[in-house]
């Protein structure tokens, strides 16, 4: 949850190209000019004018040259303060834009500090906050809700989820496609009634075990000695036609119990029994449990913990384990 960008590197402005200017040298401009009378323009005056009119236009060409260098100067000059006007703008921006990003990015580790703080001291809301980042951050493909509510109990450190699961619509309906060559089509071959509800039925174990395990593996504060898992599906009543949210599994379970499962060699339903959890007799038919603790019970105002973390950089990092990293 800290910031972890840096302010780049200032970099100046493309300086704008000038003109080539190197200063006129004279003896380029005379040197095919013949500076010294000859012997025949001595004696008899032949080729003079001729001679004075070449040293005038050589020395017309050089002043003419030489004033061109000087308005290129000027040129250059003007086009150097331009830049230097753009590049100490460009500076002037650059220190204020890094001042605003400095300012911002100590606002913001401040707040991660007191978040962390509130965190660890057990602070309801941030503990609650803190619980939302971690479920909002397991990944399920779209067909899963992935919606909850959840409250924390202060007292016995007991956290009491409400979590939206999938419905049995979730299990594709053919379990199998094959080719018939003969009629040059394919077949789906459906899932029997007691397969479908062995799948959905250990769909919604690994979900609850989940969940459960992304909870106590991200305490790093250990302000959960427990929690309360109420598995919660919404659909329609076919007898009313009605919305309705029966509760279809509900656990509870304390951090010391569930730490001592290894859920790499689990049965996952055999793992939600031990765990003494009240199952929905028939899953499919989404007949209703009561919830070991019902959160609407529950004193229910709530302070969005969401505001908690508005003003904070939401990249929060985490560990391959699903442990978030301050």
């Amino acid at each position: 949850m800290y910031p972890k960008d840096k302010f780049p590197a200032f970099v100046a402005p493309t300086a704008s190209p000038v003109p080539n200017n190197p200063l006129p040298n004279k003896d380029d401009f005379f040197k095919d000019v013949k500076l010294e009378a000859s012997v025949w323009e001595k004696i008899f005056g032949v080729g003079k004018e001729k001679r004075l009119q070449s040293i005038r236009r050589a020395e017309s060409d050089y002043d003419s040259a030489l004033a061109e260098h000087t308005q290129k100067n000027i040129l250059i000059e003007s086009i150097r303060n331009e830049d230097s006007v753009r590049l100490r703008e460009a500076k002037d921006k650059y220190d204020s834009d890094k001042q605003l990003f400095q300012d911002e990015f100590v606002k913001q580790v401040q707040q991660v500090d007191q978040f962390k703080s509130n965190y660890y001291s057990g602070s309801k809301e941030a503990v609650e906050a803190y619980n939302i980042m971690v479920l909002e951050r397991s990944e399920y493909i779209e067909l899963f809700p992935q919606q909850f509510d959840l409250y924390y109990v202060e007292q016995s450190k007991e956290l009491v989820i409400n979590y939206e699961l999938p419905s049995s619509t979730a299990i594709p309906i053919f379990k199998e496609y094959k080719y018939i060559q003969s009629r040059d089509e394919i077949k789906g071959s459906e899932f029997k009634t007691k397969e479908k509800a062995e799948i959905y039925s250990n769909l919604i174990a690994s979900i609850t075990l989940r969940t459960l395990h992304e909870i106590f593996e991200a305490d790093q504060g250990n302000v959960i000695a427990s929690i309360v898992f109420n598995g919660i599906v919404s659909t329609i009543n076919p007898s009313t036609g009605l919305n309705m949210r029966p509760c279809v599994i509900t656990v509870q379970t304390s951090k010391d119990e569930f730490n001592q499962f290894d859920l790499s060699k689990v049965d996952v339903i055999a793992c939600v029994k031990g765990l003494r959890a009240h199952i929905s007799p028939s899953l499919t038919e989404l007949s209703p449990v009561k919830p070991i603790v019902n959160l609407d019970m529950l004193d229910k105002r709530f302070v969005d913990e969401r505001d908690l973390i508005s003003g904070i950089d939401e990249r929060s990092k985490f560990t391959r384990n699903g442990s978030l990293l301050f």
